[in-house]
């Protein structure tokens, strides 16, 4: 009986040690592109300490592999400590999903990142268009671009004008089926690409 006691016990505490860490350990956990990096950011708040730190990366949110590493003691006993990493290939064109393992404190919750290379062309995603996607392209000065979208027999179906570099598709605007979408700047089109609404 003490020993099924004990065992509990340990259960306990390694579930709140873990609960810590994703709830009470962070003040903050970010990431965010940088050109062909995504930068995280994160930090452990004061009275909190851990002996090194993982950085985990996957592309679903359940395959996790280790992609760095803080060593040394990491967080501080008398104020809030901030930390940077830098992911130098992250999955393109998808979502990249971090946690941290902070030492004995546990594991974190995850953060979703998505990374964009676009390829000096346009990229939609996902695609084919279910639901919604998004249609991402280089404006890096915010200038004015439209987008048009033609039907498989040249007929324009709707233009979208912005300063972004990014706009959405949403599949109850279009019919299902193929269609070709053109980015014109400065009255030329830069690029075009085809999508599937289904």
């Amino acid at each position: 009986m003490e020993l099924k006691n004990w065992f509990f016990a340990l259960l306990t505490f390694l579930i709140v040690q873990n609960t810590c860490a994703q709830t009470t350990v962070l003040t903050q956990f970010t990431g965010i592109q940088q050109d062909a990096t995504i930068q995280l950011s994160f930090t452990i708040k004061g009275g909190n300490t851990c002996l090194g730190t993982e950085i985990q990366r996957s592309p679903d949110s359940i395959h996790f592999e280790t992609i760095g590493m803080i060593a040394g003691i990491c967080g501080s006993n008398d104020k809030d400590e901030t930390y940077t990493f830098t992911d130098e290939n992250p999955l393109t064109n998808q979502h990249n999903f971090y946690r941290l393992v902070l030492g004995q404190l546990g594991v974190t919750d995850h953060i979703k990142v998505f990374y964009v290379n676009y390829g000096n062309s346009l990229l939609i995603f996902p695609n084919p268009v279910t639901l919604s996607s998004m249609c991402y392209f280089e404006n890096d000065n915010n200038e004015l671009a439209e987008l048009r979208i033609f039907n498989v027999y040249g007929i324009l179906e709707s233009s979208i004008v912005t300063r972004d570099a990014a706009v959405s598709l949403q599949s109850n605007d279009l019919s299902a089926g193929t269609y070709i979408i053109t980015l014109t700047q400065d009255g030329i089109i830069r690029h075009s690409r085809k999508f599937i609404v289904q």
